[in-house]
This record gives C-alpha cells, sequence and structure tokens, in this order.
C-alpha cells in the first residue's frame, strides 16, 4: 500500500478514536482494538463485580495483579489504562492519585448511587 494509503487508514482509525499519535511527528501511532472509553466501561463494571469500589488499587495490580488474571484488563498497556481511568475520572467513577511511577499512581473507584 502506498505511504497516501497508510496514512489514510491511519487518520481514520485516529478520527474513530482507535488510534493517537504518539508526538507531532506524526511518525509513529498507537493503533487500540477498544477506544478507552469502552475500556472504561469494562474496567468500571469489573470493578462493581469484584467489589472494588471505595477501594484504592494501584494501577499495576490492575493490569498484572491477580484479580484481572483471566481478563482481558490483565496484561493491559499501561497507557492505555491510564487513558481509561482518565475517562473514569472524568465521569466521577474514580478518583486517580498520583505515584512516583506510573505502576505506583493509584485509583480509587467511586460509588455513582
Amino acid at each position: 500500500m502506498a505511504q497516501d494509503g497508510r496514512m489514510a487508514v491511519v487518520e481514520h482509525l485516529i478520527r474513530c478514536g482507535h488510534g493517537r499519535w504518539e508526538d507531532d511527528t506524526k511518525m509513529r501511532c498507537r493503533i487500540m482494538w477498544k477506544k478507552p472509553a469502552e475500556w472504561a466501561v469494562e474496567i468500571y463494571d469489573f470493578a462493581k463485580e469484584h467489589g472494588m469500589v471505595g477501594n484504592v488499587f494501584t494501577v499495576y495490580e490492575l493490569y498484572a495483579g491477580e484479580e484481572t488474571l483471566d481478563t482481558n484488563i490483565h496484561g493491559m498497556e499501561p497507557w492505555l489504562l491510564r487513558e481509561a481511568l482518565t475517562v473514569l475520572e472524568g465521569e466521577g467513577k474514580a478518583a486517580v492519585i498520583a505515584g512516583e511511577t506510573c505502576e505506583e499512581d493509584g485509583v480509587k473507584f467511586l460509588a455513582t448511587d
């Protein structure tokens, strides 16, 4: 496929919310099979089903912990998990707590009722 065709595909993915440029040079793009908002729904549903609402967890526990084994969340890229948590924070369903590193960032899932 020609460069113009590849760029058209990437631009379409970005417009649809399934891609993000890594920087302003537009040389590297992150492609996502689910949008951060879709991940946010899945993560919050998981938190509710597993009694995690009202408790604090590290980002690391969510993508690498035993609680998430055998789920789509386990093994998730930390940057994408962080974007999904930002969506939840904007919806008032989570409070993100900055740690020393991304892995040490915490999240408290909030009740919505």
